[in-house]
């Protein structure tokens, strides 16, 4: 069978996106990294009490520990990539399931979804003590459905539909099945399953997440520690293990909902995730889409002599904006109240460019655009680099980009998610005409770059003397698609040995019959036959009488 392969076309367009992808990929870590170390980290104080047990009033004013977060740039354009593709490929697990865990080691414990079952298995290698003190190592498998847990697998242990799963094989492990709308406990020592009440029917809850709710997590650096300098290298309780009264759950709307693990129903609302400040006004609700890391981490408030038990003392979430350029971090009491917040900003201080001094914190994805050495520079190869893409692609942008994923900027070649066009649609702070308008603005130099390949086109095809029809079409191609169609003609182009037309002195093409610039016939005087020609063999000479020529009598 022979193989069939892709037209040099296909591979131009492919290799010109490409090479602009890579353009942009770099002009944003370049610009990721104009952020000081300052502009980086965030230190949030906790309120007094909030995890120490005691009175909550401080007379001395000290504030014992600091949410500390800071942004990692560099491995958050490492590991948007085709990394998280790869990961979830492997058939059974990865993000598809939504239930995976796996420890690498070779007595490691495996959990995962096996959706032709419905059911949620668990394998690994127990330790069994006989009855004469001598212990045996064997690999068991484990079946779980709605209705328990069996060794085999069977039909009476009901099936999942669509679980999702906090991640961690802890006492118990919570799944929420979204098809069923309730949540399980599984407790694979104690080989049961305990089933929640069924969720309302409705939009209000969308769980999305349990217990480890993170996204990206290798881009943030997020953790408590105490805020004396002595004491700095230690961190509080944040212990998932210790934290029995209260599950997190992350819902589709960007809400922190608390569970009960005991009776498995949602008690009450921890908090939300932040929307980080970035360079325009996002003024909607919060969505996931539109953070490309974030972590949640639960604080625990220590035991005190009267009860000794850790209890809940709310949560703090830090949330990364889509080009890595903006942090946000927010605290919130048991209560699911906020009581503090913090964003990543450059502090006012001499130095600016122009010898501006500005009197307040200046945001760092604002600073990253236009304040900082540099900035302004990329700012600008940004706009051009989006400039030279397809202006139908840019509009598809414009028209896409609110809905499209805050990673996806980071790995799209077509679409472009991060660009000024989807900033536009983005603004909260506008109407939707004045968006439209600013999105037009922002195409109209790719538009203008269009036309003028789509002039090269043309006038090269008349030189070489295509069809009008031809020339219409790739007119039409490069002024919809750009850069891309430009070099897939450069490539493909008809290539012909031009000659002197004898009538108009233009050069024209020698494969045509009339000339394609003043229609003249294609006519060649040395190539025209003459009017005789010899036809049958010649006669030899020696075969031939001579011919006899009378002479003339020299008497007459």
């Amino acid at each position: 069978m022979r193989s069939r392969s892709w037209p040099p076309g296909h591979w131009c367009r492919i290799l010109v996106l490409l090479g602009l992808f890579w353009l942009r990929w770099l002009v944003g870590v370049w610009r990721s990294n104009l952020l000081p170390a300052s502009a980086r980290e965030i230190a949030v104080p906790l309120s007094a009490g909030q995890l120490e047990p005691g009175p909550t009033d401080d007379p001395n004013g000290t504030i014992p520990y600091l949410v500390h977060a800071r942004m990692l740039p560099d491995y958050l354009y490492a590991f948007l990539g085709v990394l998280p593709y790869l990961q979830a490929r492997p058939p059974g697990f990865g993000q598809r399931s939504h239930v995976y865990r796996w420890d690498p080691k070779p007595d490691g414990l495996c959990v995962y979804y096996d959706a032709a079952r419905g059911q949620i298995i668990q394998q690994g290698i127990e330790e069994v003590r006989d009855e004469d003190g001598t212990r045996t190592f064997h690999r068991f498998t484990r079946y779980a459905g709605p209705q328990g847990i069996a060794e085999t697998p069977q039909e009476e242990l009901g099936r999942f539909m669509a679980p999702i799963s906090d991640g961690c094989v802890l006492k118990p492990q919570v799944v929420y099945d979204r098809t069923l709308r309730k949540f399980f406990a599984i407790d694979w020592s104690e080989r049961t399953v305990r089933q929640g009440p069924p969720l309302p029917d409705d939009e209000r809850h969308r769980p999305v997440q349990i217990r480890n709710l993170w996204r990206s997590p290798q881009a943030l650096d997020v953790g408590v520690r105490s805020a004396s300098r002595e004491e700095s290298h230690k961190r509080s309780v944040v212990a998932q293990v210790l934290l029995l009264e209260r599950v997190l759950v992350l819902d589709a709307s960007g809400r922190i909902d608390l569970l009960d693990p005991q009776t498995l129903e949602l008690v009450g609302v921890g908090g939300a995730l932040p929307t980080p400040k970035t360079l325009v006004d996002v003024s909607r609700s919060r969505r996931l889409d539109d953070i490309t890391a974030y972590t949640v981490l639960p604080l625990v408030r220590r035991a005190s002599a009267a009860d000794g038990e850790p209890s809940y003392a709310g949560l703090a979430a830090a949330a990364l904006s889509r080009e890595g350029l903006a942090l946000r971090v927010e605290v919130y009491d048991p209560n699911g109240r906020r009581v503090a917040t913090g964003d990543t900003a450059i502090p006012p201080h001499t130095g600016w460019p122009g010898g501006r001094t500005p009197s307040i914190p200046i945001p760092s994805a604002v600073a990253a655009y236009s304040l900082l050495p540099g900035a302004q520079f990329l700012t600008v190869a940004k706009f051009v680099l989006e400039s030279l893409h397809p202006p139908v692609l840019l509009l598809f942008s414009h028209l896409a980009g609110p809905h499209l994923t805050a990673a996806a900027g980071c790995r799209s070649l077509a679409l472009l998610p991060d660009s000024f066009v989807a900033m536009a649609a983005r603004r909260g702070d506008t109407r939707p005409a004045e968006r439209i308008l600013l999105a037009l603005l922002y195409i109209v130099p790719a538009v203008f770059f269009a036309l003028f390949l789509a002039w090269r086109v043309d006038r090269h095809g008349v030189h070489t003397g295509l069809p009008k029809k031809t020339r219409a079409a790739w007119r039409m191609g490069v002024l919809f698609l750009g850069l891309p169609a430009y070099f897939t003609y450069r490539l493909t182009r008809p290539q012909f040995a031009l000659v002197t037309c004898a009538n108009c002195g233009l050069q024209r093409r020698p494969d045509m019959e009339k000339c394609h610039r003043c229609g003249t016939a294609w006519v060649v005087p040395e190539l025209i036959p003459p009017a005789w020609r010899v036809l049958g063999e010649p006669e030899p000479a020696d075969e031939r009488a001579p011919t006899q020529i009378p002479q003339a009598n020299p008497q007459a």
